[in-house]
């Protein structure tokens, strides 16, 4: 009964990325031994990513992670939203 959805959509010249799920939730995951061994960098250097993207676009992009079911603590709900560039796109004044 467990998902991963993902969506993704275009708004203004950002690109939106949503991903959720409903697993066992952050909290319960943080006080699993193998994770609290595991020091993942990941979502670090996402952030690190989106702040460059941001500076260079003058954008205003966000990593944002909430638990997906705020009641239960269950759940992971993960919203991204970055500048959408094309190659050889020409910026209009």
């Amino acid at each position: 009964n467990g998902f991963i959805k993902i969506h993704f959509a275009r708004y203004d010249s950002m690109l939106k990325i949503q991903i959720s799920d409903n697993g066992i939730g952050r909290k319960k995951a943080s006080q699993n031994k193998k994770s609290r061994e595991h020091h993942s960098m990941a979502m670090n250097i996402t952030k690190e990513r989106i702040d460059i993207l941001n500076n260079k676009f003058a954008t205003k992009g966000i990593l944002e992670i909430s638990d997906f079911d705020k009641i239960n603590e269950t759940g992971t709900f993960v919203n991204i939203e970055i500048p959408l560039k094309f190659k050889n796109q020409i910026s209009l004044p």
